[in-house]
């Protein structure tokens, strides 16, 4: 029996049901892994469902598939024709995550802190084993993660996505400026010109970051950046040092903080 999960800021997959639903909200691009292999095609939303390319997940699921100008998108398995629902993508045929569901013996699980939906036909997948699946995950460590996921928690609770995003991308730039140490726990904990980031003084750099913080560290990771190349920033509503935006060119703002250069 499928296993029940409920994630109702990011995605719902009610396994009970074989449904996936997905919601269009602000976070970082979901990927489907099956049987340990990242879907490569653009996964696509309609209707509140996800659809993925009929001719990726094919060998995997051992269908074959056929196209027929009356019919449409033919696909078998064991020689039986399945109703799957689909639409055309840039002429590519997209076929309904949950048809696929139906028609395949497999468990599914949603992995929160990677905005990963795993496929199990043949083996199951652990989130330890996503720091080997994923792109670029070669690039940086679980303690990485973790750090950034925390430090971006602890400062931008209460901020929007974006936010969020551009306090750890001020993190991750400062590990490859020479002004500041090399690594993202170095940087936290920098205390070569004094704090550099009040909640390693007041504790809450320990608190457990929601899950929106671990998918904005993720996503900085990879690479997504909204805020340039800044190395600082701050609440101009709560800062009572104006040593940064005496000393340093002014970025933007981005929620309640201001970055700069």
């Amino acid at each position: 029996m499928k296993k029940i999960f409920c994630m109702s800021l990011f995605f719902a997959i009610l396994f009970g049901t074989n449904t996936v639903h997905a919601q269009n909200i602000n976070h970082p691009e979901l990927r489907i892994v099956i049987d340990g292999e990242v879907l490569g095609s653009q996964i696509s939303v309609l209707n509140n469902s996800i659809y993925v390319s009929a001719r990726e997940i094919a060998p995997y699921v051992g269908k074959s598939i056929d196209w027929c100008e009356i019919d449409g998108l033919i696909m078998q398995r064991n020689g039986v024709n399945l109703n799957m629902g689909f639409h055309l993508q840039n002429s590519r045929a997209m076929v309904s995550l949950n048809d696929m569901l139906r028609n395949v013996p497999a468990s599914v699980e949603f992995h929160p802190n990677f905005n990963v939906i795993s496929i199990n036909i043949a083996k199951s997948i652990e989130d330890d084993d996503l720091f080997e699946i994923l792109p670029n995950f070669s690039s940086y460590t679980r303690e990485d993660l973790e750090w950034l996921a925390r430090i971006i928690f602890a400062e931008a609770r209460g901020e929007d996505y974006n936010g969020m995003l551009a306090v750890g991308n001020v993190v991750l730039n400062r590990t490859v400026s020479h002004l500041f140490p090399d690594t993202i726990r170095e940087v936290i904990f920098d205390r070569q010109n004094g704090v550099q980031f009040t909640p390693t003084l007041n504790g809450s750099i320990n608190n457990n970051p929601c899950q929106a913080s671990w998918m904005a560290a993720f996503e900085v990771l990879e690479g997504r950046s909204n805020v340039g190349a800044s190395l600082f920033f701050k609440n101009p509503a709560i800062a009572s040092n104006t040593w940064i935006s005496r000393n340093r060119q002014f970025a933007m703002s981005i929620g309640n903080h201001s970055f700069y250069y």
